[in-house]
């Protein structure tokens, strides 16, 4: 299952800026690009993907404006800091020139905007998108794009997920019943804030592991249940995450599915119902543990700290 044209956040009217890419081709075909020093740029977008589909490695494709502010930024800070640098060996890397690659706008964009718009229209509504980093897995997939001005540290944690969603992705064209594989890619979606892609790869491995054989039904179902609360279907979401606290109470999941049922709970405003499963997390108040296992978790200091801001906020207003 290929990743969707991930972290498109932008209006299509957004979309309409002049954009070029300057790039110097370098000894054995490696292409050196000044504005990301220290990243091995090869000199196309195909060149990376075809490196890609051999090392196994995912690939990074980067499209720049010259004198773009944003772009600026990017290359003067972002592609110089020696963390992406660092991180950008594990990666197939290529920067392009929208205006002379028109067969990139024809892979990216989606149907229904080559449908309306020849390839040159199309070449110069991606145009806009700059400064734009695309990710495809080692099969040529895309998994991500990213637009706009990242700082290096989001990237750079952008990055790690995605080397894990390659791998995940690799381990699926592999075995595609690998139930598995699918929850870990499902769940590294949401971690990416794409729950598109993330509820089809969570809905796969419920069907490839329905009696839970490997394990992914719980963490699977939690996530989902995440995914609803970001929707605000509540009652999706509660229903959810009963089920795995009846279903499964010795699963790993339990203590997040704990905190999420109070937070669902919280915003149906049954306050009573989520302070008493929010407290069941950890000792909170002091002697009244109810989950040995989930009392140092993160889950349970979360907890912790919302129902501290709950008691504040009904103190303020008695």
């Amino acid at each position: 299952m290929a990743g969707p044209a991930a972290g498109e956040r932008r209006s299509e009217g957004a979309l309409h800026a002049g954009w070029a890419c300057a790039v110097l081709v370098g000894l054995a075909g490696v292409c050196c690009w000044a504005g990301g020093e220290g990243i091995t740029w090869h000199p196309g977008w195909r060149a990376a993907l075809e490196a890609a589909d051999k090392s196994g490695r995912p690939a990074l494709v980067y499209l720049r404006v010259p004198g773009s502010i944003p772009c600026q930024n990017m290359e003067g800070y972002t592609l110089r800091d020696k963390a992406v640098v660092r991180l950008s060996s594990q990666f197939e890397c290529a920067g392009i020139n929208a205006q002379t690659n028109p067969d990139f706008a024809q892979k990216v964009l989606a149907r229904e905007i080559l449908e309306k718009h020849n390839r040159l229209e199309a070449a110069n509504i991606l145009a806009g998108a700059a400064p734009t980093i695309f990710f495809f897995n080692s099969g040529g997939e895309e998994m991500y794009r990213v637009s706009g001005f990242v700082s290096a540290p989001d990237l750079v944690a952008r990055m790690h997920l995605l080397l894990r969603l390659n791998e995940a992705q690799q381990a699926i064209r592999r075995d595609p019943t690998d139930a598995g594989a699918q929850a870990k890619a499902g769940h590294l979606y949401l971690e990416l804030d794409v729950p598109d892609a993330s509820e089809g790869y969570l809905h796969d491995a419920l069907q490839q592991d329905r009696e839970n054989k490997q394990g992914t039904v719980p963490g699977a179902k939690v996530d989902l249940a995440i995914i609803a609360l970001k929707r605000e279907k509540l009652d999706q979401a509660i229903e959810l995450l009963h089920g795995v606290l009846s279903e499964y109470p010795q699963s790993e999941p339990v203590c997040e599915a704990r905190y999420y049922l109070g937070v669902a709970l919280l915003g149906q405003n049954r306050r009573r119902e989520a302070l008493e499963i929010l407290a069941e997390l950890g000792d909170y108040p002091p002697g009244r543990a109810h989950d040995k296992r989930c009392a140092n978790s993160k889950w349970a200091a979360h907890a912790r700290g919302l129902i501290e801001r709950l008691e504040k906020q009904g103190s303020r207003e008695k």
